[in-house]
């Protein structure tokens, strides 16, 4: 559900009145005038919630909407209506763009500023619902109108929530003690309360998903965890974000197979409302892989799971090519042009630079035309001395000896597999 912000909401204006027989100018004049006397009654009766921030910005809540279409509560609320030219001309305006559309279903807070927020600042938006779950699963957006008014907008997606309340804490990163520090909590009404019914419930694990010679099987879905727990079930605290851990195993002609690994999850829950969660890290065990996300869905609903399977080796001679004798301290930090094509795909290698270690290399390469389900991995590294160097396949990093002086980076262009799960999660914070 919509809304225009608190001004039009207790305003409760719905436009033209039909029993009005006055002339058109003197019609268009007391609505003018009307309009006026609310907005000074709202202004006047609304006591708005503020809080300063610590870089000294002054942070005022306006509104909050819900869905496809959001009309910015940051606007008067009569700039949202198709009012006649000479008359839009005549009212305050200040200059907020158009309506903000999403592409899915999305719960957005809007809040008014005084200045920019320092980008140098750090700030955690965690939403909660009324069973205490969170998830920080939202985009900043700073908001900048004409007149050189500015405001924020804060993204959530991932709805229905439990309860008919929700609760936005908003903590800010103190460098000095090295921890996060509340500076405001609001309270607001939940546009979509979770209603569950027996056809929601989520069938039990493990599941299995088959695609030709290949099963993927997802062994356990585990919300709330630390995020550097590993292996271990640890509960997040209360002042951390909470990962999810799904564990996978997989089978290629009935044999464990730890070539295949899971690359990616995209989440949603049963009605389409997307979970922009994304991957921190991926464990690999005897048998299978486990791959963690951030932030971390709550449990009590079911969620579908289509997660992209990928490869580290096991490529065929058409997937690969190799760039021979890059001289590290030549190519150091300069732009590179090194274009290949394999499998009919372009990718272009455009930077070798050294990281903070002096040891620690970063690739730059990137396929020129994206495609879902299309990967680009390093596949080796090996120095002058023909020695293999460690390296990160999907961060492009590798490590060099000290006396390396060249190196040759083989890298594969390849396709995933997807397989789609509907599971619900335990969480280790309520066991």
């Amino acid at each position: 559900m919509n809304s225009a912000g608190p001004a039009a909401s207790e305003a409760g204006v719905s436009g033209a009145w039909p029993h009005l027989n006055f002339p058109t100018t003197a019609r268009w004049i007391g609505l003018a005038v009307l309009l006026a006397v609310i907005a000074v009654l709202a202004r006047t009766a609304t006591v708005p919630r503020e809080w300063p921030l610590p870089d000294g910005t002054r942070l005022r809540y306006v509104g909050a909407t819900y869905g496809t279409n959001h009309p910015s509560p940051l606007k008067h609320f009569w700039e949202h209506w198709p009012l006649p030219a000479f008359l839009a001309r005549r009212l305050p305006s200040e200059g907020w763009g158009r309506d903000w559309p999403s592409q899915g279903p999305a719960f957005l807070l809007w809040f008014r500023t005084d200045r920019t927020v320092s980008p140098e600042e750090s700030y955690r938006w965690d939403l909660a619902d009324e069973s205490g779950l969170v998830a920080a699963d939202f985009n900043f957006l700073q908001l900048a109108a004409t007149n050189g008014a500015t405001g924020l907008r804060l993204d959530y997606g991932a709805f229905p929530r439990h309860g008919r309340r929700l609760r936005l804490i908003a903590q800010h990163y103190d460098r000095g003690s090295n921890c996060y520090r509340p500076v405001l909590e609001l309270e607001l009404p939940n546009p979509r309360p979770l209603q569950l019914t027996n056809t929601t419930m989520a069938p039990p694990l493990p599941q299995t998903v088959r695609d030709g010679e290949l099963a993927f099987t997802l062994t356990t879905f585990t919300t709330g965890l630390e995020r550097h727990s590993g292996f271990s079930l640890v509960p997040a605290r209360s002042n951390s974000v909470p990962t999810a851990r799904l564990d996978f195993l997989t089978l290629s002609n009935g044999v464990p197979n730890r070539t295949w690994f899971p690359l990616n999850a995209r989440l949603t829950d049963l009605e389409g409302h997307a979970l922009n969660a994304q991957p921190i890290d991926w464990l690999g065990s005897q048998n299978g892989w486990s791959l963690k996300l951030e932030p971390a869905p709550w449990a009590g609903q079911p969620w579908r799971l289509k997660v992209e399977f990928s490869r580290n080796e096991g490529f065929a001679e058409d997937e690969l090519t190799t760039f021979k004798t890059l001289p590290l301290p030549g190519v150091n930090g300069e732009l590179l042009d090194l274009r290949r094509t394999i499998g009919g795909r372009e990718f272009v290698l455009t930077q070798v630079r050294q990281g903070a270690d002096d040891r620690d290399w970063k690739v730059q390469a990137r396929l020129t035309r994206r495609e879902p389900g299309v990967s680009l991995t390093l596949v080796e590294a090996r120095d002058n001395h023909g020695r293999r160097l460690w390296h990160h396949p999907r961060h492009l990093t590798f490590r060099e000896w000290t006396d390396t002086q060249s190196v040759d980076l083989t890298f594969a262009v390849h396709t995933s597999r997807f397989a789609e799960f509907v599971a619900e999660p335990s969480d280790v914070r309520t066991r």
